[in-house]
């Protein structure tokens, strides 16, 4: 082999050499960036591993958590004691009211249904005014008369305390019935000072704390009832309104003759599904939120117009109404009572919505006609006056049907 062979398969051998050597060094850089990229990776997933178990835990938790609170809930409250607001009501060291723990409600015929020994949420007394004067029960009296009015209607109250309010206006020496108004506090300085004035001559009006709205309606109904049974000795009352007219010579023979003394709820009972229909629309008068009343109906209630109660309803109800909050719907509220209480109210066709149309003998058949002005109560009260002097009445047809 000559020597240019020789240094030819040498160099060829060098070159050979040093490819080796590149090749190999950027086999290591690879691995090793292979070997980063597979160290990044599994620190990535090590750590959406440990969120993810993480998170499940605290799902977990929160889960049991609930299930044993709702456990205890149900079956530790079962042991607490009901409050009742009487005079022997437990109170606290500190002379407050304790709180009691609340259990869930019961839900039948997709009507709520409140459970007897559930939180004590409010209590009506509260808007009870000790400085203003109240009315004085007449002991003859079997049935008061409590007529809600706003401070400002003046002229209705003295319409009905010159009409059929006035017992001696048929010729009846006893006070067999008393009318009472219910009536809250007004936002105008001249109108409350005059109402404390009528308050002092009149002595018929119970005033509550609360702002006379119709939003309080329900407060103000509840706070008379719960006034009545506190202070009052009567069998009946009946709950109405101030543009309403009551035959009241009627109501009292009905009393007497065909009325039961016990559960009585009686008024124009509405049964339709449109009116029974909670409405959620905030911009509503009528409107009740989910915590005041869950379900989409409420139970047949008798019509705020009018309805009358004895008085073992009326303290029963008062009692109940400690454990469901007041919403602004005041005769559908009275029927949440009742059905919690199993009193059925009993419809009535004595009692109707309007007077138009109606002919004098009607009026030996109609106890409360709705929708009556100042002026217009003078003149029904003359109509009735001599429909009982012209018209057959027939004794026979005493029922409230």
């Amino acid at each position: 082999m000559s020597s240019r062979e020789k240094q030819t398969k040498s160099n060829g051998s060098g070159q050979t050499g040093s490819s080796f050597l590149h090749s190999m060094s950027n086999t290591k850089v690879s691995i090793e960036l292979l070997t980063d990229m597979r160290s990044t990776r599994s620190n990535r997933t090590s750590r959406k591993v440990i969120l993810k178990a993480s998170i499940t835990s605290v799902i977990l938790l929160s889960i049991a958590f609930i299930i044993t609170y709702s456990v205890l809930l149900t079956y530790v409250s079962n042991k607490v004691p009901l409050m009742r607001h009487h005079d022997d009501s437990p109170k606290s060291k500190s002379g407050k009211r304790t709180k009691l723990v609340a259990r869930p409600a019961i839900y039948q015929n997709n009507v709520l249904k409140f459970s007897k020994d559930i939180v004590v949420k409010w209590n009506v007394s509260d808007f009870d005014v000790s400085y203003i004067e109240k009315p004085n029960c007449n002991t003859d009296s079997k049935i008061i008369i409590l007529i809600t009015s706003s401070p400002e209607n003046y002229q209705r109250r003295k319409s009905i305390r010159e009409t059929w309010c006035k017992p001696s206006n048929y010729n009846i020496s006893t006070l067999p019935w008393q009318c009472m108004f219910l009536i809250g506090q007004s936002s105008v300085h001249l109108t409350q000072t005059l109402l404390h004035r009528e308050i002092s001559r009149y002595q018929d009006i119970i005033s509550g704390s609360y702002f006379d709205s119709y939003r309080n309606l329900t407060v103000k109904t509840m706070h008379g009832l719960d006034w009545l049974r506190r202070s009052c000795s009567v069998n009946y009352v009946l709950k109405t309104d101030d543009d309403v007219y009551v035959n009241t010579q009627l109501l009292y023979k009905l009393i007497e003759n065909c009325t039961p003394e016990n559960e009585v709820y009686i008024g124009l009972v509405t049964q339709s599904e449109e009116r029974l229909h909670v409405i959620r629309n905030q911009d509503s008068k009528w409107f009740v939120s989910m915590e005041q009343y869950s379900l989409t109906h409420y139970p047949p209630y008798a019509v705020g117009m009018g309805y009358l109660l004895s008085m073992d309803v009326v303290t029963k109800f008062v009692s109940t109404s400690y454990h469901i909050l007041p919403f602004a719907n005041e005769d559908a509220y009275v029927g949440v009572l009742a059905y919690e209480l199993d009193v059925k109210p009993l419809r009535s066709g004595r009692f109707i919505l309007s007077g138009w149309g109606l002919r004098p003998c009607n009026f030996q058949y109609l106890v409360v006609i709705h929708h009556v002005t100042a002026e217009e109560q003078y003149k029904m009260f003359n109509i009735n006056q001599n429909a009982f002097q012209t018209c057959q009445f027939d004794t026979n047809t005493l029922t409230w049907l």
